[in-house]
């Protein structure tokens, strides 16, 4: 209950007193009697009807499932990104992650650790390189793609992607052997 309302008291009903007059005959009203009980039990009748009210309002309350607000709420906090950044997941993957912790139930900690996760994270991943290897259905010249072999040996230089270098210097070491290097 709040300050502001009142704690209203029920209403005690005394204890009947008979009335005798000095030959022992009862000289009680029971009809005034009766009608200040009455009135009495119809003020109980209208105290009690306000409680049940109020009793079931709070059970509706109570009952009432706590909406989430949409928007900001499921986002991450600063924390959470962090924590998923310094696990190698992309900012790209966050909606991946929440999306999996909400069909599963689990928290962060747990799901990045879970190999069903792993696995569909790495399924992602292939999924997203594949799309980037793809050339673009474009119209004209297509430019030489500089995640090839071949451009890096023609233009005669070295790339800045360790895989690629080791790539290009392999395949520079085969052709010398073949002597198909140009230089």
């Amino acid at each position: 209950m709040s300050e502001n309302e009142t704690i209203e008291d029920v209403v005690t009903v005394p204890d009947f007193v008979e009335v005798k007059d000095e030959q022992g005959n009862d000289t009680t009203d029971w009809k005034a009697l009766a009608l200040e009980r009455h009135e009495l039990a119809k003020k109980n009748q209208g105290i009690a009807q306000r409680f049940k009210t109020k009793l079931e309002k709070a059970k509706e309350k109570a009952e009432a499932p706590v909406e989430k607000k949409k928007g900001k709420t499921d986002e991450f906090d600063y924390g959470q990104k962090a924590y998923l950044k310094a696990s190698g997941i992309d900012s790209t993957e966050f909606d991946f992650v929440k999306a999996q912790m909400e069909s599963s139930g689990k928290d962060i900690d747990s799901l990045l650790s879970s190999g069903y996760f792993q696995a569909e994270l790495k399924g992602i991943r292939d999924a997203k390189s594949v799309a980037q290897a793809t050339p673009s259905a474009s119209r004209g010249a297509e430019a030489p793609s500089t995640s090839k072999v071949d451009y890096w040996i023609a233009k005669g230089e070295l790339p800045t992607d360790k895989a690629l270098r080791a790539a290009v210097v392999e395949k520079k070491i085969e052709l010398a052997r073949k002597g198909q290097l140009r230089s």
